[in-house]
């Protein structure tokens, strides 16, 4: 078997940390005999999305076929990559027939094999690979899987590719989020610069800087292998061509070395007789000169002040007078050849002390010093040096404080400028990561994103921030799939009717939608084949409409009123409505919302904290029986309004569900739901602006919530509670109410109506 001739340089970067929400394998299996290495080396990263503890079994499982399959004949390495993944395959759908399902769907992996100077890989799931060749970057997973092949577990492994290595090609394999994080041509510049255990490395700085430490990623370089040397002759190659380069340079540098030392020895002599004759002859005297002719012009301008403001001091000898005409020590004294201050550093000791004390013990000492001389003249002579001492300290005080406050401004600046840049790179890092399927982790992205533009200075980038918030909104309505309908038409308007109607309720019948008149006290209708609206006299009732709930034989509704508390039932059929009553003529008690499920109406008293079942009799219904079995420690004075479907539904007005089967609250949620971009939610709990209606049914596999707040209807899958979709428009300013039926949304806003297809 001939020596391997190339060799694949590995950079890893692993997560330190373990996610809760799934299982990560990274594994590279390099054999030991020479034909199974030349047969090919295998390189995988794989992550099952499942909080399952399982799943590490799984991922296990995968990890051990894959060896075995793939090293069992030697020789054909694409057809033995292919073998493998179909038993890989087999095996998974067994799992799945047995019932260990929760890895459907969540497996995200990129296996890659180096057979010598092929390559082979697969993948499945979100986890990509790509190829840096000539400074160029390729997506060579690039349509390898698909969404509609994961949920078969005979197809998780189905597509391979296979293509040459050139010398120096650089493989990265990673787990989606790191394409969050940087940049496909970041990556390139980078895995280009550096080899891939540098590359790593720095890559791994860059991703705990912002202390995200959940990636796992190889870096693979295919590369030549080195020759190997004899380490004598190693030694001996280098001392020989060192001696050798050493004896050429010496050659070369000698004879001008010895010329320049000449040459530098009579020409620095020359050069400091000279100076040494230049400052003794012109220098010295000169500056000695032009500081006794200072000083006299400043002794002369001071008697000149001095006789205007005669002082005490004036009887100071005129030896002492001349000395303290020395302004500040600051004038020197200037001799032949010689230079002397009125204060001298006699020893090496003093000027280190001196040194020191000006740095370390008090920057400022030099400007105290300054102000007490001020001070010291001032007293001797007279207001000039005063004020030119006032001037003085405001003048600092002032370069100080506009240093101060340039200093803060550009520290602001910088802030704000790095809070757009970890905004901006947190929305493209959302795009990416929807572009690649992990909609949950862009969804999170984008939470974070609202929260911290508007917590941003509304002074500052205007333009950047509006731009980027228009950028945000329209991600967010792609990631959340958010429909919009502002430019929506209403179908009626009843104001056409009275233009002081006030409607509070909406429910639909066949080809007629109906509305409850609250001053009235009746209803009006909308016949869609008409296109007319019109008052319903034969639908009245006493009090106030509260809401209305579709009896089972989906012709009558039941209608709940208040002051006082009643109930009507309104049959389509018959065009009648009627009161009716309990079957000992209990009164009703003060409930907010209606419902019914076989034949049964369900009553919310939120004062009670109850849920009162009534069976229905003829003529009439049962006394009031307690729905929920353990009401205590259980709050419902923020319940708005119930749905059932065999299964009750309880809304709060924030938004937060309750659910309830057979009487026993159970687990449940609305998750996912992304927060309003205009609307503040009244609590960091709530998940809603202001809900007013919930809507399901045992026909209907979601749930509607009316967010009138929010001005959006939300849809929720019924057996998860995880939000779907939602539908907005900015005409819906006054939501009352809504209806689902055939297919359709009805919206009351107002008085008009709007409708809207869930298909």
């Amino acid at each position: 078997m001939s020596e391997e001739k190339h060799i694949t340089k590995v950079g890893k970067i692993l997560s330190r940390q373990k996610n809760p929400d799934r299982h990560t394998l990274v594994s590279i299996f390099k054999p030991e005999s020479p034909e199974a290495k030349k047969h090919g080396v295998i390189y995988m990263v794989l992550e099952i999305l499942s909080s399952d503890p399982t799943m590490g079994r799984i991922a296990k499982l995968i990890e051990k076929i894959l060896i075995e399959e793939y090293y069992k004949n030697i020789g054909d390495g694409l057809g033995s990559f292919e073998s493998s993944l179909k038993v890989i395959n087999e095996k998974l759908s067994e799992l799945a027939d047995e019932g260990e399902i929760g890895w459907i769907g969540k497996i995200n992996a990129v296996i890659a094999i180096f057979e010598d100077d092929i390559l082979h890989i697969t993948q499945a799931g979100t986890t990509e690979a790509y190829m840096i060749r000539d400074e160029k970057i390729i997506h060579i997973t690039e349509n390898l899987s698909s969404h509609a092949e994961k949920q078969n577990p005979l197809k998780t492994f189905i597509n391979i590719v296979s293509g040459n290595l050139k010398l120096k090609d650089k493989i990265i394999i990673s787990t989606s989020e790191f394409f969050y994080h940087f940049s496909l041509d970041d990556t390139r510049r980078i895995c280009s610069r550096f080899s891939p255990a540098i590359a790593a490395a720095y890559i791994v700085k860059m991703l705990r800087r912002e202390e995200i430490e959940s990636i796992n990623t190889l870096i693979l370089e295919f590369d030549e292998k080195e020759k190997d040397f004899n380490i004598e002759d190693i030694g001996k190659k280098i001392i020989s061509t060192s001696e050798q380069k050493i004896v050429e340079g010496y050659k070369n540098i000698a004879p001008f070395w010895k010329k320049f030392l000449r040459f530098s020895e009579k020409g620095i002599k020359s050069y400091f007789e000279k100076s040494k004759d230049i400052y003794d002859n012109k220098i010295a005297p000169s500056f000695n000169k032009f500081t006794k002719e200072a000083s006299k012009k400043v002794n002369e301008k001071i008697e000149k002040i001095s006789e205007k403001n005669p002082k005490k001091e004036n009887n100071i000898t005129s030896e002492k007078n001349q000395e303290n005409r020395d302004l500040l020590y600051l004038i020197p004294d200037f001799k032949k050849g010689k230079k002397e201050t009125k204060q001298k550093i006699t020893t090496e000791d003093s000027q280190q002390h001196l040194f020191k004390n000006s740095l370390d013990k008090n920057k400022f000492q030099k400007t105290k010093e300054i102000f007490k001389k001020i001070k010291t003249k001032a007293k001797t002579k007279g207001p000039i040096f005063m004020i030119l001492g006032i001037l003085l300290i405001v003048l600092l005080v002032f370069s100080g404080l506009i240093s101060y406050q340039k200093k803060v401004a550009t520290n602001k600046r910088q802030k704000i400028e790095q809070s757009y840049a970890s905004i901006k790179t947190k929305v493209e890092s959302a795009i990416k990561a929807n572009e690649l399927g992990d909609t949950k982790k862009a969804q999170e992205l984008l939470e974070e994103v609202k929260i911290e533009i508007n917590e941003f200075p509304s002074a500052y980038m205007k333009a950047e921030i509006v731009a980027l918030e228009k950028q945000i909104q329209e991600s967010v309505e792609k990631i959340f799939n958010i429909q919009r309908f502002d430019s929506i038409e209403p179908i009626t308007d009843f104001s056409s009717l009275d233009p002081t109607i006030k409607l509070t309720n909406i429910f639909s019948i066949n080809n007629k939608i109906f509305v409850i008149d609250k001053e009235r006290h009746k209803a009006a209708f909308y016949n869609t084949e008409s296109n007319n609206p019109e008052y319903l006299d034969n639908l009245s009732f006493d009090g106030i409409g509260q809401k209305v709930a579709l009896l089972n034989d989906k012709n009558s509704v039941a209608i709940l009123a208040s002051e006082p508390s009643s109930i009507f039932i309104y049959n389509s059929k018959t065009n009648s409505t009627e009161k009716t009553k309990q079957i000992t003529d209990e009164d009703w008690p003060k409930a907010r919302s209606v419902s019914s499920y076989l034949n049964n109406i369900y009553l919310l008293v939120p004062d009670d904290g109850q849920i009162y079942k009534y069976s229905s009799l003829i003529g009439s219904y049962s006394n009031k029986n307690n729905y929920i079995l353990n009401p205590s420690g259980l709050d419902l004075k923020n319940s708005v309004d119930m749905a059932i479907d065999g299964s009750i539904y309880v809304l709060m007005n924030d938004g937060n569900v309750l659910k309830f089967l057979a009487g026993e609250k159970i687990d449940y949620t609305f998750t996912g739901i992304p927060s309003n971009a205009n609307e503040k939610e009244k609590n960091k709990n709530a998940k809603m602006v202001s809900a007013i209606r919930i809507i399901t049914d045992g026909d209907m596999k979601d749930i509607y919530v009316a967010d009138a707040g929010a001005k959006r209807i939300l849809v929720f899958d019924k057996e998860s509670g995880h939000y779907k979709t939602q539908y907005i428009s900015s005409k819906w300013t006054d939501i009352k109410d809504i209806w689902v039926s055939n297919n359709k949304i009805y919206i009351l806003s107002g008085s008009e109506i709007y409708s809207i297809d869930t298909k």
